[in-house]
């Protein structure tokens, strides 16, 4: 793109996999000890519990890559036809890619939306409720809001009307910062 200064994003997978261990963990240990606080030792295992958790895990994931559309389309206002699911299977997840360039103001909302919806309330939920199921299932999808995070935060960096453009077949993006010709 002519007048613009091209700048590459890709984060390194293996650093976001051990972040969003150590984040996992954190969240879980937080979440155990708030819960055991507000309503003291009140740990059951049933099996159903375990079968609730992994649907909620796998529904919240699907949930999670929605709302990375819905933000994309209705935030952004980029449409469908820009829009495309897939999955990597080189790092076993589910992905959104916009096709075409997105300003920058709008990334955080597109970046940061799923994580709080799918991750933070069922997580603050679980801790209110004394659900040990919603507390872990939490846990899990804010540790996989990891790598938005981190994309998040480099992504502050830029201008807010710098162009954002969403690698297609890995991870990171492109951004494109006018330059000033005086």
């Amino acid at each position: 793109m002519d007048g613009y200064e091209r700048v590459e994003i890709k984060p390194e997978i293996h650093f976001l996999a051990n972040e969003s261990i150590k984040v996992f963990i954190i969240a879980l240990v937080i979440g155990i000890i708030s819960n055991v606080t507000l309503h003291g030792i009140n740990v059951k295992f049933y099996y159903y519990g375990v079968i609730l958790a992994i649907g909620l895990y796998g529904v919240g994931i699907v949930v999670h890559e929605i709302i990375h559309a819905l933000s994309f389309r209705y935030y952004s206002r980029i449409s469908w036809r820009n829009i495309k699911f897939g999955f990597h299977k080189e790092y076993l997840c589910p992905y959104v890619h916009c096709k075409v360039r997105v300003e920058n103001r709008f990334m955080g909302v597109v970046l940061i939306l799923p994580t709080i919806i799918t991750g933070i309330l069922p997580w603050v939920f679980g801790i209110i409720n004394g659900s040990y199921v919603f507390i872990v299932v939490g846990a899990l999808l804010i540790s996989g809001g990891v790598g938005d995070f981190s994309m998040f935060i480099e992504l502050r960096k830029f201008p807010k009307n710098a162009q954002v453009y969403d690698c297609e077949n890995d991870i990171g993006c492109e951004v494109y910062i006018k330059r000033n010709n005086s």
